[in-house]
């Protein structure tokens, strides 16, 4: 039963209108709108969305690809590779240029991509099924006997890095800003260690542009 069937309105006397009352009862009703979560799927490959009856095989090509190019303008950025392994792992990232004359930078590698049921029309033309990047973080740094978690390019955690299945806000598949800066050493960590405790909502600045 629907959340909003049990919100009881005042009953009109008099011709008064309760409005202060009901302002409140309508924000209960979509607070508990927005706050509600759904079921998203993680995927490493095309190959392995593929094996799911939910989605076709056009939908996991095209969000894998998208997926992949929003973590190429969305992941954290390090001045050093070995900055950005200690958070994400050994070989687990790539190198990019910023231009003649600039220099270079890492970010962590997509390690999969994650899909929502909701269909989803993003600016660059894209319609199909929520999509986003996701990436292995090792918390509190690289440690070979401390498993992965699963992480999105605005620091959000979703969890162990073996699950396949997680609850995510609507929120979580919004358009991640364009990154412009680079990080320190364990910045990625501290960030979306302080995130967790914002309870998944976005803060302006970060390391995005």
């Amino acid at each position: 039963m629907k959340r909003s069937q049990h919100v009881l309105l005042p009953r009109l006397r008099k011709g008064v209108f309760p409005a202060k009352r009901l302002a409140v009862a309508i924000a209960t009703v979509v607070a508990a709108g927005c706050s509600m979560k759904q079921e998203a799927k993680i995927f490493t490959s095309v190959d392995e969305c593929e094996s799911d009856a939910n989605y076709t095989q056009a939908e996991c090509a095209a969000a894998y690809e998208k997926a992949l190019e929003d973590a190429r303008k969305t992941a954290p950025r390090y001045s050093s590779r070995s900055d950005c392994e200690y958070e994400f792992g050994p070989g687990s990232c790539q190198s990019y240029s910023s231009g003649p004359g600039i220099g270079s930078y890492f970010i962590p590698a997509m390690a999969g991509f994650m899909i929502g049921q909701a269909l989803q029309h993003r600016s660059n033309g894209y319609y199909g099924p929520a999509y986003n990047p996701v990436f292995y973080h090792y918390d509190g740094g690289y440690n070979r006997n401390r498993a992965p978690v699963w992480t999105t390019a605005d620091g959000t955690s979703l969890g162990n890095g073996n699950k396949r299945s997680v609850n995510v806000g609507k929120s979580t598949f919004k358009p991640k800003p364009a990154v412009t800066r680079t990080m320190s050493r364990g910045g990625f960590g501290s960030t979306a260690s302080a995130k967790s405790s914002w309870g998944g909502s976005s803060r302006s600045g970060g390391w995005g542009g």
